[in-house]
């Protein structure tokens, strides 16, 4: 055999098996996701009025400062003149 083909198979033979370690990490992964998620719904439940009014405050607060934060950014940047 030449030099070339003992390479190339070497190279093929490699490109198979890191490619197969890629797949099997991939299904892993999946698995351990899926495993996961129904771990979280099981624990899970629905909020109660009191909850979910507070966290809607919080989400409400939290868009408004990010809201004043980019208010700020676009008039210092309007008078800067960028």
């Amino acid at each position: 055999m030449s030099k070339i083909k003992i390479i190339t198979l070497l190279l093929f033979y490699d490109y198979k098996f890191f490619n197969m370690g890629i797949q099997m990490n991939v299904q892993e992964d999946f698995n351990k996701f899926v495993k996961d998620a129904k771990r979280v719904l099981k624990v899970s439940r629905k909020p109660d009025g009191k909850e979910y009014v507070d966290l809607a405050k919080i989400s409400a607060l939290g868009v408004v400062i990010i809201g004043g934060i980019g208010y700020i950014i676009v008039c210092l940047g309007s008078l800067i003149g960028i």
